[in-house]
Protein backbone atom coordinates (compact mmCIF):
# COMPACT_ATOMS: atom_id res chain seq x y z
CA UNK A 1 0.00 0.00 0.00
CA UNK A 2 1.12 3.30 -1.02
CA UNK A 3 1.12 6.51 1.57
CA UNK A 4 -1.55 9.29 0.56
CA UNK A 5 -2.83 12.35 1.97
CA UNK A 6 -5.93 13.97 1.27
CA UNK A 7 -7.66 17.87 2.94
CA UNK A 8 -11.06 18.20 2.96
CA UNK A 9 -12.84 21.82 2.85
CA UNK A 10 -15.04 21.66 5.83
CA UNK A 11 -19.24 22.77 6.06
CA UNK A 12 -19.88 26.07 5.11
CA UNK A 13 -20.64 27.25 8.75
CA UNK A 14 -17.47 25.85 10.24
CA UNK A 15 -15.27 27.76 7.62
CA UNK A 16 -14.38 30.75 9.96
CA UNK A 17 -12.76 28.11 12.68
CA UNK A 18 -12.18 25.33 10.80
CA UNK A 19 -9.45 24.97 8.37
CA UNK A 20 -10.16 21.35 7.12
CA UNK A 21 -10.55 17.60 8.00
CA UNK A 22 -8.33 15.48 6.52
CA UNK A 23 -7.37 11.64 6.03
CA UNK A 24 -3.87 9.97 6.00
CA UNK A 25 -2.94 6.26 5.26
CA UNK A 26 0.81 5.40 5.55
CA UNK A 27 2.40 3.04 3.48
CA UNK A 28 5.38 0.26 3.64
CA UNK A 29 8.68 1.34 4.05
CA UNK A 30 8.30 5.09 4.97
CA UNK A 31 9.85 6.01 8.15
CA UNK A 32 8.87 9.08 10.79
CA UNK A 33 7.03 11.99 9.17
CA UNK A 34 8.27 15.62 9.74
CA UNK A 35 5.12 17.57 11.04
CA UNK A 36 6.05 21.29 9.77
CA UNK A 37 4.58 24.03 11.98
CA UNK A 38 1.64 25.49 10.93
CA UNK A 39 -0.09 27.88 13.14
CA UNK A 40 -2.94 25.18 13.53
CA UNK A 41 -3.72 22.90 16.26
CA UNK A 42 -5.73 19.21 15.37
CA UNK A 43 -7.56 16.46 17.24
CA UNK A 44 -6.24 13.09 15.43
CA UNK A 45 -7.31 9.49 15.59
CA UNK A 46 -4.99 7.16 14.64
CA UNK A 47 -6.28 4.00 13.60
CA UNK A 48 -8.68 2.70 16.96
CA UNK A 49 -6.68 4.51 19.30
CA UNK A 50 -8.17 7.59 21.09
CA UNK A 51 -8.01 10.97 19.77
CA UNK A 52 -5.79 12.94 20.77
CA UNK A 53 -4.75 16.77 20.60
CA UNK A 54 -1.65 18.00 18.34
CA UNK A 55 -1.41 21.35 19.61
CA UNK A 56 -0.38 24.82 17.97
CA UNK A 57 3.65 23.70 17.07
CA UNK A 58 6.99 25.84 17.58
CA UNK A 59 9.30 23.13 16.00
CA UNK A 60 8.38 20.17 13.81
CA UNK A 61 7.27 16.95 15.25
CA UNK A 62 8.38 13.70 13.93
CA UNK A 63 5.74 11.01 13.80
CA UNK A 64 6.11 7.50 13.35
CA UNK A 65 2.76 5.25 12.22
CA UNK A 66 2.62 1.56 11.25
CA UNK A 67 2.50 0.77 7.93
CA UNK A 68 -1.18 0.42 6.68
CA UNK A 69 -2.58 2.52 9.51
CA UNK A 70 -5.40 5.46 8.82
CA UNK A 71 -5.23 8.96 10.26
CA UNK A 72 -7.92 10.73 10.40
CA UNK A 73 -7.84 14.57 11.47
CA UNK A 74 -9.90 18.13 11.89
CA UNK A 75 -7.71 20.57 11.33
CA UNK A 76 -8.72 24.52 13.62
CA UNK A 77 -7.39 28.01 12.15
CA UNK A 78 -4.79 29.92 14.14
CA UNK A 79 -7.40 31.66 16.40
CA UNK A 80 -9.77 28.93 17.08
CA UNK A 81 -7.43 26.72 19.57
CA UNK A 82 -9.44 28.10 22.56
CA UNK A 83 -13.16 27.89 21.52
CA UNK A 84 -12.28 24.23 20.47
CA UNK A 85 -10.49 22.80 23.47
CA UNK A 86 -12.00 25.03 26.22
CA UNK A 87 -8.22 26.56 27.69
CA UNK A 88 -5.65 29.00 26.35
CA UNK A 89 -3.77 27.62 23.41
CA UNK A 90 -0.69 28.23 25.18
CA UNK A 91 -1.58 25.26 27.08
CA UNK A 92 -1.41 22.83 24.54
CA UNK A 93 1.82 24.75 22.84
CA UNK A 94 4.04 21.87 21.43
CA UNK A 95 1.79 19.18 23.52
CA UNK A 96 0.15 15.82 21.93
CA UNK A 97 -2.03 14.98 24.66
CA UNK A 98 -5.59 12.51 24.84
CA UNK A 99 -8.59 14.70 24.19
CA UNK A 100 -9.86 13.44 27.33
CA UNK A 101 -7.30 14.41 29.21
CA UNK A 102 -8.04 18.41 27.64
CA UNK A 103 -11.82 18.05 27.63
CA UNK A 104 -12.99 15.15 29.19
CA UNK A 105 -16.81 15.42 28.94
CA UNK A 106 -16.70 16.40 25.15
CA UNK A 107 -14.21 13.19 24.13
CA UNK A 108 -17.12 10.99 26.25
CA UNK A 109 -19.79 13.10 23.40
CA UNK A 110 -17.37 12.27 20.35
CA UNK A 111 -16.49 8.59 21.97
CA UNK A 112 -20.15 6.79 20.51
CA UNK A 113 -19.93 8.96 17.27
CA UNK A 114 -16.06 7.47 16.67
CA UNK A 115 -17.56 3.86 17.52
CA UNK A 116 -19.89 4.22 14.87
CA UNK A 117 -17.63 5.83 12.39
CA UNK A 118 -15.60 3.13 12.76
CA UNK A 119 -17.80 0.24 11.75
CA UNK A 120 -19.11 2.27 8.67
CA UNK A 121 -18.44 1.21 5.17
CA UNK A 122 -16.15 4.23 4.25
CA UNK A 123 -14.62 4.69 7.99
CA UNK A 124 -12.06 7.65 6.74
CA UNK A 125 -15.20 9.57 5.81
CA UNK A 126 -17.36 8.99 8.80
CA UNK A 127 -14.64 9.78 11.03
CA UNK A 128 -14.11 13.18 9.30
CA UNK A 129 -17.90 14.00 9.32
CA UNK A 130 -18.26 12.78 12.93
CA UNK A 131 -15.50 15.31 13.67
CA UNK A 132 -17.10 17.82 11.72
CA UNK A 133 -20.40 17.23 13.74
CA UNK A 134 -18.00 16.97 17.47
CA UNK A 135 -15.95 20.35 16.73
CA UNK A 136 -19.83 22.26 15.32
CA UNK A 137 -20.99 20.98 19.32
CA UNK A 138 -18.10 22.66 20.74
CA UNK A 139 -17.36 26.20 19.03
CA UNK A 140 -20.74 27.16 18.77
CA UNK A 141 -21.21 28.20 22.27
CA UNK A 142 -17.38 29.79 22.76
CA UNK A 143 -16.46 31.30 19.75
CA UNK A 144 -18.14 34.82 20.43
CA UNK A 145 -15.78 35.25 23.04
CA UNK A 146 -12.91 35.09 20.66
CA UNK A 147 -14.36 35.97 17.28
CA UNK A 148 -12.23 39.20 17.56
CA UNK A 149 -8.77 37.14 18.02
CA UNK A 150 -9.76 35.03 15.00
CA UNK A 151 -10.53 38.16 12.95
CA UNK A 152 -7.45 39.44 14.00
CA UNK A 153 -5.19 36.17 13.97
CA UNK A 154 -6.85 36.26 10.34
CA UNK A 155 -5.65 39.59 9.39
CA UNK A 156 -2.04 38.94 11.00
CA UNK A 157 -2.13 35.65 8.51
CA UNK A 158 -3.47 37.26 5.16
CA UNK A 159 -2.44 40.59 4.84
CA UNK A 160 2.01 40.10 4.35
CA UNK A 161 2.02 44.09 5.24
CA UNK A 162 0.40 44.42 8.66
CA UNK A 163 2.27 45.26 11.42
CA UNK A 164 1.26 44.25 15.13
CA UNK A 165 0.99 47.98 15.48
CA UNK A 166 -1.28 48.28 12.80
CA UNK A 167 -3.41 45.30 13.65
CA UNK A 168 -3.28 46.36 17.36
CA UNK A 169 -4.90 49.66 16.59
CA UNK A 170 -7.49 48.41 13.86
CA UNK A 171 -8.63 46.24 16.67
CA UNK A 172 -8.61 48.96 19.26
CA UNK A 173 -6.32 46.94 21.43
CA UNK A 174 -2.61 47.89 23.16
CA UNK A 175 -0.45 45.82 21.42
CA UNK A 176 0.24 44.17 25.01
CA UNK A 177 -3.38 43.23 24.70
CA UNK A 178 -3.03 41.87 20.82
CA UNK A 179 -0.31 39.55 22.35
CA UNK A 180 -2.18 38.36 24.90
CA UNK A 181 -5.14 37.47 22.78
CA UNK A 182 -3.42 36.19 20.01
CA UNK A 183 -1.18 34.12 22.21
CA UNK A 184 -4.49 32.65 24.46
CA UNK A 185 -6.01 31.67 20.93
CA UNK A 186 -3.61 30.88 18.84
CA UNK A 187 -0.52 29.36 20.94
CA UNK A 188 2.03 32.32 20.25
CA UNK A 189 2.19 35.39 19.71
CA UNK A 190 1.96 37.51 16.90
CA UNK A 191 5.37 37.80 15.89
CA UNK A 192 5.47 33.90 15.84
CA UNK A 193 2.30 33.29 13.90
CA UNK A 194 3.68 35.53 11.37
CA UNK A 195 6.73 33.68 11.13
CA UNK A 196 4.95 30.41 10.78
CA UNK A 197 2.53 31.22 8.29
CA UNK A 198 5.23 32.82 5.79
CA UNK A 199 6.78 29.03 6.15
CA UNK A 200 3.85 28.12 5.14
CA UNK A 201 3.60 30.37 2.49
CA UNK A 202 7.02 29.33 0.69
CA UNK A 203 5.92 25.46 0.94
CA UNK A 204 2.73 26.40 -1.09
CA UNK A 205 4.16 28.71 -3.29
CA UNK A 206 7.41 25.81 -3.80
CA UNK A 207 4.00 23.02 -4.12
CA UNK A 208 2.70 24.86 -6.81
CA UNK A 209 5.93 24.62 -8.87
CA UNK A 210 7.20 27.60 -8.63
CA UNK A 211 10.90 27.50 -7.06
CA UNK A 212 11.88 23.80 -7.62
CA UNK A 213 12.87 22.91 -10.90
CA UNK A 214 16.10 21.92 -12.05
CA UNK A 215 19.15 23.01 -12.89
CA UNK A 216 18.32 26.49 -11.63
CA UNK A 217 17.20 25.79 -8.43
CA UNK A 218 19.30 28.77 -6.31
CA UNK A 219 18.11 31.24 -8.46
CA UNK A 220 14.34 29.81 -7.96
CA UNK A 221 15.10 29.89 -4.09
CA UNK A 222 16.31 33.39 -4.50
CA UNK A 223 12.82 34.56 -5.72
CA UNK A 224 11.05 32.24 -3.45
CA UNK A 225 12.59 33.90 -0.47
CA UNK A 226 11.00 37.23 -1.80
CA UNK A 227 7.93 35.96 -3.03
CA UNK A 228 6.93 34.64 0.85
CA UNK A 229 8.05 37.76 2.37
CA UNK A 230 12.10 37.25 3.52
CA UNK A 231 14.67 39.74 3.22
CA UNK A 232 16.42 37.29 1.25
CA UNK A 233 17.51 33.82 0.39
CA UNK A 234 19.85 33.25 3.70
CA UNK A 235 16.94 35.14 6.11
CA UNK A 236 14.60 31.62 4.63
CA UNK A 237 17.28 29.59 5.27
CA UNK A 238 17.95 31.11 8.96
CA UNK A 239 13.87 30.81 9.56
CA UNK A 240 13.60 27.42 8.14
CA UNK A 241 16.11 25.46 9.91
CA UNK A 242 14.85 27.85 12.72
CA UNK A 243 11.43 26.32 12.79
CA UNK A 244 11.98 22.98 11.06
CA UNK A 245 15.09 21.77 11.30
CA UNK A 246 15.51 21.51 7.79
CA UNK A 247 17.15 24.27 5.46
CA UNK A 248 15.00 24.66 1.97
CA UNK A 249 16.61 22.32 0.18
CA UNK A 250 16.35 19.01 2.59
CA UNK A 251 12.49 20.43 3.20
CA UNK A 252 10.98 21.48 -0.64
CA UNK A 253 12.40 18.13 -1.70
CA UNK A 254 9.89 15.78 0.69
CA UNK A 255 7.24 18.16 0.91
CA UNK A 256 3.39 16.99 0.37
CA UNK A 257 1.56 18.21 -2.52
CA UNK A 258 -2.24 18.44 -0.29
CA UNK A 259 -0.31 19.81 3.07
CA UNK A 260 -1.81 23.04 3.92
CA UNK A 261 -4.01 23.15 0.75
CA UNK A 262 -6.62 25.34 3.48
CA UNK A 263 -3.77 28.35 2.93
CA UNK A 264 -5.04 28.41 -0.80
CA UNK A 265 -8.52 29.92 0.32
CA UNK A 266 -6.79 33.21 2.22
Amino acid sequence: MSASYAEYPPALDLRAAVACTWVARTGEGTGPSPIIPDACSDVVIVGDAAPHVAGPATMTQHVHVPPGTTVVGIRFRPGATRAAFGCDASELRDADPELAAVCSSAARLLADSLDRAHDADEPGDALRFALEAWARARIAPRVDRDVHALRAARRLVIDRSATVRDVAHDFGWSERRLHREITATCGYGPKTLQRIVRLQRALRASRAGVATRPPSLAPALSRLALDAGYADQAHMTREFRALTGFTPRQLLGRSVADVGRWMDEL
